[in-house]
């Protein structure tokens, strides 16, 4: 195979060939190639060479999306992704006391979970802060390595849908009703003898995927063009609000082109003109806004639509802005609701494990 700009090795059905630094070429069974072209990772023990098919057959939803802006390492970013997992299991009381079982597909970040601490400084942060959540609700929370091209949470993280499941077989159905062993003895003693060894070629990857890097000239579809499964479903620039949140706004924008139109003003033709008389026109609203004893809420909720509505006005709202911050800043501070009971157990039961006994009182008699 011809060689890839940046020099190692090149991949191309099933052959390596040498790379830049003179490598001896070898030859790798084409099932275990990924989508992408490269070496799909082995698994390094018999749960997970077991857990792997399986993965394929459960059927998986998207629960919770955030963006990362931070710009940590993808190792602290799988961390922290565990930390908002546990702390998301941990606010129902009926999860206390059990074991939840997650998957992962970084190495780096399963080992730190497993080990509970390590060398890097960003790891070590997101086990403290996992820490009161896994105590307070009495959890174990055990994480199982993946390859990559199985990891069913990629896909919406690019834009797709979640790949549906796939029919299991005879033997997998058994193992997920519990009335069979995921591993059975024989391979537990060949593990226990350390002569346990990962198979020569790979199981197939049995749902169809498309990488998220390009693959010209391989039978597949690249992202770059938009066609990837799923991309229908996808509105670009539209954020993803709930219902509720829609209305409030689509109401507060109703109120403001009401405020207008009584003064002979239409709000689309308002929001086409130069930024100073749009600004100086809103301003005026929030001030009727203030005068009325309306809440707060109204004047932030039709700014928010406006920048929804009119996304090219959104940069020029900025006066508007600040004169709902001066009333923030101006008006009568509210009362704040105290901490929540478990919460605050979660505290507490940190501080006597570390031997703060008298911090841990003090919270306690305090709250």
């Amino acid at each position: 195979g011809a060689r890839v700009p940046t020099g190692g090795v090149a991949v191309r059905e099933g052959f390596i060939g040498p790379g830049a630094d003179g490598a001896a070429a070898k030859t790798v069974p084409p099932g275990n190639l990924g989508p992408s072209g490269k070496k799909r990772a082995p698994p390094r023990n018999p749960w997970e060479a077991a857990l792997a098919p399986l993965i394929e057959t459960l059927e998986w939803k998207e629960d919770l999306r955030w963006q990362d802006r931070s710009g940590a390492h993808i190792n602290i970013g799988e961390r922290r992704g565990r930390r908002k997992i546990v702390a998301r299991i941990a606010r129902r009381t009926k999860n206390f006391g059990r074991r939840h079982p997650t998957v992962i597909d970084s190495r780096v970040a399963q080992g730190a979970g497993a080990k509970g601490r390590s060398s890097c400084h960003g790891l070590n942060w997101e086990a403290r802060l996992e820490l009161p959540d896994l105590l307070g609700g009495d959890m174990v929370v055990s994480s199982f390595w993946i390859e990559s091209d199985r990891m069913p949470l990629d896909e919406p993280s690019r834009g797709r849908r979640v790949l549906p499941p796939v029919p299991a077989t005879e033997a997998e159905r058994r193992i997920l009703e519990g009335s069979q062993p995921m591993v059975d003895e024989a391979t537990l003693r060949t593990w226990r003898r350390g002569r346990w060894r990962p198979p020569t070629a790979l199981p197939p990857l049995r749902r169809e995927r498309v990488s998220h890097k390009s693959t010209f000239g391989k039978g597949r579809k690249s992202d770059i063009t938009g066609d990837g499964p799923g991309r229908e479903d996808v509105e670009l620039g539209e954020a993803r609000l709930d219902p509720e949140t829609v209305h409030r706004y689509e109401k507060a924008v109703e109120l403001l082109e009401q405020f207008l139109a009584d003064h002979g003003i239409a709000l689309d033709w308002l929001m086409d003109q130069h930024p100073r008389p749009m600004c100086t026109a809103i301003r005026c609203w929030i001030r009727f806004v203030f005068r009325e004893d309306l809440p707060r809420y109204v004047a932030e909720s039709a700014l928010l639509g406006l920048a929804r509505k009119f996304f090219w006005a959104k940069g020029f709202l900025q006066p508007a802005w600040d004169m709902v911050k001066a009333w923030e800043l101006h008006g009568p501070g509210g009362l704040r609701s105290p901490a929540l009971e478990l919460e605050v157990q979660a505290v507490v039961a940190l501080a006597f494990a570390w031997d703060w006994g008298y911090l841990a009182l003090l919270l306690w008699i305090g709250w």
